[in-house]
């Protein structure tokens, strides 16, 4: 009987703790930045340094890139004209 006390004791104990526990993990939290906040100023010339930077890249990649392939024109594959495809095929 007294295992049963101690029990219902320890029990209790025990969801009052995870409940507890339970609380803290849904509380919001705030937290502080660390870093320097920069001004309106910085973070505009920060921005025109990565749009150069980018428009210089793309202008490399253009250059270095192969021009892109072209698919042949359909075919018939009944008369064999490129002017239109089987479906529409007078001679059919």
């Amino acid at each position: 009987m007294e295992n049963a006390a101690i029990l219902a004791a320890e029990n209790s104990s025990l969801w009052a703790a995870n409940e507890k526990a339970k609380k803290q993990r849904q509380q919001k939290r705030k937290y502080i930045c660390q870093e320097r906040i920069s001004r309106s100023s910085e973070v505009q010339e920060i921005q025109n340094q990565v749009t150069i930077e980018e428009v210089v890249q793309n202008q490399v990649i253009k250059q270095v890139q192969a021009p892109a392939l072209t698919h042949a024109l359909p075919r018939c594959s009944g008369c064999r004209s490129l002017n239109h495809i089987f479906n529409k095929c007078p001679e059919r």
